[in-house]
């Protein structure tokens, strides 16, 4: 599943895996430095550089090792246009200041059980899903029965993710922190229906949200989660791995990543009556308008 593919890199929970400040990358830096060919793509993609103020055209440039040459400018400003054309298609910029559809969305979160926690230390946002606590039938017949809608539900999901404001400290003004809890995590959630729609959503978020994943922390894996995730792990590569982290428990790196204050319980913090663990607890406010 889609799950699987993302959750690959075992945790330790007797080492440290919270990268120190300095080991970040400082996009904000890499930005500064590579200045003229992030010109030459906004001058080849002139109607796309209205998203830039949310970093589309950062993440064009980002999304693979800058290269001035010509031919891969272009490449760059052809996925840019794409990527613009897709959101006026979606009305993602519609929907994200729609009542209506901001409604739905934070109903969304009962169905997904996911919230925003806040930022880490570094100031990046955090997500987290309770992915094996899903009543799977139901998620799966939302998926079947309006495939758009729930993928543009997930689109403002991850939209709210980068939109929200950072500190000024933060040098990475892109990546996003995911926790996924699989307490739980069964047979039941290889339903064909699910799959086959987390695999149209995870070719919308390579596509169109390329370079946002910071951290993906699998949390609560059973045994064997963590087996098949070994076994994919010589396909991908080193950088790639290090955004991964599986563990059977909730390693204390992640507390120490984000700090207590930021946690519920359920994951080792200190947050009381934290949505969605208790979902009596209304889910936070985000995103702010």
């Amino acid at each position: 599943s889609y799950y699987l593919a993302k959750a690959l890199r075992p945790t330790s929970t007797d080492a440290s895996m919270a990268p120190a400040p300095e080991s970040l990358l400082d996009r904000r830096l890499l930005l500064q430095e590579h200045s003229s060919a992030v010109e030459n793509l906004r001058r080849a993609a002139p109607h796309a550089s209205k998203h830039e103020r949310l970093g589309f055209l950062r993440a064009c440039m980002l999304e693979r090792p800058l290269d001035p040459r010509p031919s891969q400018i272009d490449a760059a400003a052809s996925r840019l246009r794409a990527t613009t054309a897709w959101r006026e298609e979606m009305g993602i910029d519609v929907v994200m200041t729609d009542p209506e559809w901001l409604d739905a969305e934070r109903s969304h979160r009962s169905l997904l059980l996911y919230d925003f926690l806040g930022q880490d230390r570094h100031g990046r946002p955090i997500l987290v899903e309770r992915v094996g606590s899903w009543d799977v039938p139901k998620v799966a017949e939302t998926a079947e029965a309006d495939p758009h809608r729930f993928s543009l539900l997930h689109c403002m999901a991850i939209e709210t993710l980068f939109r929200i404001e950072r500190p000024d400290h933060c040098i990475d003004p892109r990546g996003q922190v995911i926790i996924m809890d699989c307490k739980g995590i069964g047979t039941q959630h290889l339903d064909s229906r699910l799959v086959s729609m987390l695999q149209a959503i995870s070719k919308i978020d390579s596509d169109h949200f390329p370079d946002t994943l910071a951290e993906l922390w699998v949390v609560n894996a059973p045994l064997l989660f963590s087996s098949i995730a070994s076994l994919c792990r010589p396909l991908l590569s080193s950088e790639t791995l290090q955004k991964f982290h599986v563990s059977s428990a909730v390693p204390p790196e992640l507390v120490d990543l984000t700090g207590s204050e930021v946690l519920p319980v359920h994951l080792g913090g200190e947050r009381q009556h934290c949505f969605p663990y208790d979902q009596s607890a209304p889910p936070s406010t985000e995103p702010k308008n």
